[in-house]
């Protein structure tokens, strides 16, 4: 596989940047069924195949590209227990968590427009749910997609309905719900 390549027209400094991300993408995707290191109730998660691979490529570059977001990590991971998937074979979730050490708190005035760009795709939820149901629809074994800012409690969950359709999570007050139960497409927010 040769490495990523992406062509800008942006100033000698944005390319240098936009090559880093490509190369750290690059390496990120390579490692994907590794990374699964964040979450408590993880197991090993399960080899992603080459189209979903693929996939998560496209939209790292996209979302690079696109939306000049910084990806601080991707990960695959177990769907916590407390959800239940409608899914007997799609029991993954994929988080894409957006941020760098300058963002939160925004360090600088980079950190603050890192962390503008990032609260502007947040925000977009149609964007989101357009590049969650690409993810779905190209890996069998991924029901929930994740997008959030590091060191935050922001997470916008994103669910594979058995409809076929992606829809981004509703949201629940805590107290609407049995803590050990969450219904497949919401999400808790405290």
């Amino acid at each position: 596989m040769g490495q990523a390549h992406i062509e800008y027209s942006l100033s000698s400094s944005s390319r240098y940047m936009s090559k880093l991300v490509s190369a750290f993408l690059y390496c990120a995707i390579l490692t994907l069924p590794c990374l699964a290191l964040n979450y408590p109730n993880e197991s090993r998660a399960e080899e992603l195949n080459n189209t979903c691979k693929e996939a998560v490529k496209r939209i790292s570059t996209e979302l690079a590209s696109n939306y000049n977001v910084p990806i601080h990590n991707i990960s695959v991971s177990r769907i916590p227990d407390h959800y239940r998937s409608p899914f007997q074979r799609s029991n993954q979730q994929l988080s894409i968590i957006l941020g760098s050490k300058d963002v939160l708190p925004p360090r600088s005035s980079k950190g603050q427009t890192q962390f503008s760009r990032i609260e502007n795709f947040l925000g977009s939820p149609g964007v989101q749910v357009r590049l969650a149901k690409q993810i779905t629809d190209s890996c069998s074994n991924i029901a929930m997609v994740n997008f959030s800012l590091m060191n935050s409690g922001w997470i916008n969950s994103h669910f594979r309905m058995p409809s076929g359709e992606t829809n981004r999570a509703i949201p629940m007050e805590c107290s609407a719900t049995n803590p050990s139960i969450t219904p497949w497409g919401y999400a808790v927010e405290c």
